[in-house]
């Protein structure tokens, strides 16, 4: 399945591991194309099933899909501010990424709370990658590290004092 982010950004992803991307199908036939944004710019988008997804739009807007993207039901974040990034764990563990700190749901999107910590709320995050065991959140300046489904963050170390502009994990370690 080949997922486009938008019709004016019409990035792609796909959600096979690798045996497409960008829009290259090795096999048409058992591709679909989801649309996700209609109105508003995706900006980003998390699967942690083939059926369930959570998309988030420019404006702040966060929706959720529970057939792959057939339709869209729009969430209520809880907050006035847009987060940069939604990342979904599970299917009811969702983490929705800045501008400062984060909020998580434990009940598939229905609520959102802000995760407590002083020096997270205060951190402008932008980003969030996965890893098994491990979920971690960053910003230029800030990286935090949780193992137990975005309960509880600690921060990390970064390499450097240079500003991160991205980061990969491939373990809790």
């Amino acid at each position: 399945e080949i997922i486009r982010i938008s019709r004016a950004n019409p990035r792609m992803m796909d959600s096979d591991t690798g045996q497409t991307f960008g829009g290259i199908q090795r096999e048409p036939s058992r591709k679909r194309i989801v649309e996700i944004g209609q109105y508003a710019d995706t900006v980003d988008a998390s699967f942690p099933t083939p059926t369930t997804g959570f998309a988030l739009d420019d404006a702040g807007s966060l929706r959720k899909t529970l057939n792959g993207g057939t339709s869209w039901a729009v969430l209520n974040t809880g907050t006035s501010s847009s987060p940069n990034s939604v990342f979904a764990i599970d299917a009811n563990r969702i983490l929705l990424v800045g501008p400062r700190g984060l909020s998580r749901s434990a009940d598939g999107g229905t609520s959102f709370a802000r995760v407590p910590g002083k020096a997270l709320s205060k951190a402008a995050l932008d980003n969030v990658d996965g890893a098994p065991g491990a979920v971690f959140v960053y910003g230029s300046r800030a990286l935090f590290v949780s193992t137990n489904g975005g309960k509880t963050w600690v921060a990390v170390k970064r390499p450097s004092k240079d500003n991160l502009h991205i980061v990969d994990f491939v373990s809790s370690k």
